[in-house]
């Protein structure tokens, strides 16, 4: 995989996460009138972070045995 894919596909991830976290937080806001930072919303955070992460090195792997 080339520097400027990984460069692409990392940004991406990060547009991902903080597009995420501004939805997240605009429903909280809709439903509960405040956002209400919450132990389980970091937690689920994390779960999600690390399901993103591992998708994108499944992907990389796949990439790798495809152009073999």
């Amino acid at each position: 995989m080339k520097t400027n894919q990984i460069a692409e596909m990392s940004f991406a991830l990060i547009l991902f996460e903080f597009v995420t976290a501004i939805i997240w937080q605009a429903l909280e806001i809709i439903v509960y009138g405040e956002i209400q930072p919450r132990v389980v919303d970091d937690l689920m955070g994390i779960v999600f972070l690390c399901g993103m992460i591992e998708a994108y090195r499944m992907g990389k792997r796949h990439g790798k045995e495809t152009t073999k």
